[in-house]
């Protein structure tokens, strides 16, 4: 009888580990396409030399993706931005596009006097939408449109 108890706790808890396995590649591919589809897609971070230097979505998407496989499996929104963040957000020219130049009637952008922190704050303000708008999925398969911030100088 206890050589029954222990194959059956044995056999339980060898299927509680696959179950939980399971679930984390499954929220892992789904934050893995989310990120590939929206961040790579929309605001690449690599650039293709042989393009003049104009950005990649596919090579970003490798990246991103290599990023994802070597610092998961992720099971939440946090721990994948967090892990992508250095590489992909912060100093991602692409993302100056979300930089709304105000009602002044345009202009470039880096030229104003304190660009520096305009660009910090669009990282950061892109990083929390991105983690919010992956939560959202995550929970219910939606997203934001709205990438777009006011610049406040």
């Amino acid at each position: 009888m206890k050589k029954n108890n222990k194959s059956w706790i044995r056999q339980l808890s060898e299927s509680y580990v696959r179950h939980t396995l399971n679930e984390q590649s499954d929220n892992h591919q789904k934050i893995k396409d989310f990120l590939l589809g929206t961040l790579a897609k929309q605001y690449p971070h690599k650039t293709n030399p042989k393009n003049f230097n104009r950005p990649d979505a596919e090579a970003s998407a490798a990246h991103i993706g290599k990023i994802l496989d070597e610092t998961g499996p992720h099971t939440s929104a946090e721990s994948a931005i967090a892990a992508i963040k250095p590489h992909a957000i912060e100093g991602n020219y692409s993302l100056e596009d979300r930089i709304d130049p105000g009602e002044e009637g345009g202009g470039d952008v880096s030229e104003h006097p304190d660009y520096d922190g305009i660009v910090m704050d669009n990282e950061e303000d892109y990083a929390y939408r991105l983690t919010r708008d992956l939560e959202h999925h995550l929970s219910s398969g939606g997203g934001s449109e709205d990438n777009r911030i006011p610049r406040s100088m």
